[in-house]
C-alpha cells in the first residue's frame, strides 16, 4: 500500500471534506484555527513568514500532517507585472507566455504560494463577461497552445524542482522555506469545464438595449 493510500485509508469523512475546503480570513488567528481543524487550502496570507507559520501548524500540529495548498490569483505576474493573458494571446508567441509564467512562478513561490489560479482557459466570446481579459480570446486552438505554454512555465518539467528564485527586493525580505513553498507553483484552470463564458459569469450581467 502506498503512502497516499495509507493516508486516505486512515482519514475520516470529515477530514476528507475538510481537505477539500479553501479558506480566506483576514484575521491570522482565525486562519490558524481553521488549519488546526484540518482545512486543506488557504488563500495567501500576504507573507512568506505567515505561510511558514501556517505550514508548521498543518504539518506538525495536526493529526494528518498534510501540507497546505496556498492559493493566489497570479494571473499575469506576481511582483513583476506582465501583459494580461488576452494581450499575451495577441503576440501569438507561446514562448513569451511560458517565460512570463516561469517568472511569476518564482516570485510567487518565494512568498509561499504553491497554487496559482491560472491559466484561465475558457474560450471567451461574450465581451460582457467580467473575466475575458484573464483568458486568451475566442479561438480554441490559440487558447490551448497559450494555456499549455503557461502551465509549462508554472510547473517546469518536474514538480520536485524548485522554481527559479527571483531577484530579492531587499536583503531583509523573507523567503519561504522549501517546506512552506512546496516546490514550484502549481496552476489550476479556472472554469475549465464551463464551456462558454456566458455560463460562468463572475460579474453582474449587463442588459444592453435593443440593437438595430
Amino acid at each position: 500500500m502506498s503512502r497516499v493510500e495509507a493516508l486516505l485509508g486512515s482519514m475520516t469523512w470529515d477530514e476528507k471534506l475538510a481537505q477539500m475546503q479553501v479558506v480566506f480570513k483576514p484575521d491570522p488567528a482565525q486562519v490558524e484555527r481553521w488549519v488546526r481543524a484540518g482545512v486543506g487550502a488557504v488563500f495567501w496570507p500576504r507573507s512568506a513568514a505567515a505561510v511558514n507559520a501556517l505550514q508548521r501548524v498543518a504539518v506538525k500540529q495536526t493529526r494528518l500532517g498534510i501540507p497546505l495548498l496556498v492559493g493566489l490569483d497570479v494571473i499575469h505576474g506576481q511582483r513583476t507585472i506582465a501583459p494580461t493573458p488576452l494581450a499575451l494571446a495577441s503576440s501569438f508567441d507561446p514562448e513569451v507566455a511560458e517565460g512570463t509564467a516561469r517568472l511569476a512562478a518564482g516570485e510567487a513561490a518565494s512568498g509561499g504560494v504553491n497554487w496559482t489560479f491560472s491559466p484561465m482557459i475558457d474560450v471567451s466570446r461574450d465581451p460582457r463577461w467580467g473575466r475575458v481579459v484573464e483568458g486568451f480570446g475566442e479561438d480554441p486552438y490559440l487558447t490551448a497552445v497559450m494555456g499549455a505554454a503557461m502551465i509549462r512555465g508554472y510547473q517546469g518539467d518536474d514538480l520536485r524542482e524548485r522554481a527559479a528564485s527571483p531577484r530579492p527586493r531587499s536583503t531583509s525580505s523573507a523567503t519561504a522555506t522549501p517546506k512552506a513553498a512546496g516546490t514550484t507553483t502549481r496552476p489550476t484552470c479556472r472554469s475549465i469545464a464551463s464551456g462558454t463564458s456566458t455560463s460562468s459569469l463572475s460579474a453582474p450581467p449587463r442588459r444592453p438595449g435593443w440593437r438595430r
